[in-house]
């Protein structure tokens, strides 16, 4: 299953408001799915290790991926919501 992340607190590598997928890693880790949030120039790609972003809450926040028109996140509690409006 892929997972979503979105940087809530300024990292060396992502500022806020990177998402983070492990869509493309075979070992899971995290990686942007944009560079527009970059810190630094990467010639290579960077990935997070998964347990730093799944473990870390002050920097990342878990965030699902919506199934509309427009790519949009949410984190958990909002894509509920959004859902429950839906359904009504």
């Amino acid at each position: 299953m892929t997972k979503y992340y979105k940087v809530i607190k300024e990292t060396p590598t992502w500022g806020v408001g990177a998402i983070l997928s492990n869509e493309n890693s075979e070992d899971k880790n995290y990686s942007a799915i944009e560079d527009l949030w970059d810190n630094i120039s990467l010639d290579f790609v960077v990935y997070e290790f998964k347990e730093l972003v799944e473990n870390s809450p002050k920097f990342f926040q878990r965030v699902y991926k919506s199934r509309t028109d427009k790519l949009v996140f949410l984190t958990k509690e909002q894509f509920k919501k959004a859902y429950k409006m839906l359904e009504a």
